[in-house]
């Protein structure tokens, strides 16, 4: 369940960035897409290292999810007009970052309950 919600988070994330990047809000002084290649390029590494190593690839997607979740916060701070997408970023990363966290929780449990 916890390796589909990251996985849910990590593939929402990366839909996020194109989304809001290249259509929804694109920038005024820089080409749509090279904006939304550069925010999404990170998070499409770790998505193609999830198709061979699921947990891994969502481990590297919260790790990288750091500068999402400052930017999701400054983006909802500072604009209005993004307030929605930068939470929903941030709201997202949480989420990617809490799925595994709650699965090696549930893990050292079991290890506990069994030894």
């Amino acid at each position: 369940m916890t390796a589909r919600v990251g996985a849910a988070a990590l593939f929402a994330l990366l839909a996020l960035q194109v989304i809001w990047h290249g259509w929804w809000l694109p920038p005024q002084q820089a080409p749509a897409w090279l904006v939304a290649l550069l925010f999404a390029a990170p998070l499409a590494g770790a998505a193609v290292l999830w198709w061979r190593q699921p947990a891994r690839g969502v481990l590297v997607g919260g790790m990288l999810g750091l500068f999402y979740f400052c930017h999701g916060i400054g983006e909802a701070w500072a604009d209005p007009r993004a307030r929605f997408a930068g939470l929903l970023e941030a709201t997202l990363v949480v989420a990617l970052i809490a799925a595994p966290a709650a699965a090696a929780i549930a893990a050292r449990r079991a290890r506990r309950q069994a030894g």
